[in-house]
């Protein structure tokens, strides 16, 4: 059984599990990959720094094992204290929009809230892959 971080299959070049349909054995890359992107910028009120980071670091670990999430990254900024940046990864926009109405992402807002200087500023983005800049 592979660990959630094994790494092994990135370190040996080919990519296994859901990517693996798509992997192009000729061209030696992924192909035809099609991801929605949310991300979004969380500023903590004064003090509550802390918090907000355990609430966001929580939402992270829970919304990795929804269906249809390919990732979550949470980084905090080096320049702004207090300034979160998150960034999920979906398979489609269905998966994303029912884990929006779902009760992880309701949780988390109604946790965040207060701790929060103002609403996050969210954006959704289309993936583009340095293949497709070829």
């Amino acid at each position: 059984m592979r660990s959630l971080y094994d790494t092994g299959p990135v370190k040996d070049g080919f990519p296994q599990g859901p990517v693996e349909e798509n992997f192009d054995r000729r061209e030696g890359r992924v192909t035809d990959v099609e991801l929605t992107v949310v991300a979004g910028t969380f500023v903590a009120r004064s003090g509550k720094e802390a918090e907000l980071a355990a609430v966001l670091a929580r939402y992270v670990v829970l919304t990795r094992a929804v269906t249809g999430c390919r990732n979550v990254d949470l980084m905090t900024s080096a320049s702004e204290p207090g300034r979160f940046l998150m960034v999920e990864k979906w398979d489609d926009p269905e998966a994303q929009t029912a884990h929006l109405n779902g009760e992880i992402m309701v949780t988390m807002a109604t946790e965040a809230t207060n701790l929060l200087t103002g609403p996050p500023d969210l954006d959704l983005y289309d993936a583009i892959s340095a293949y497709d800049l070829e």
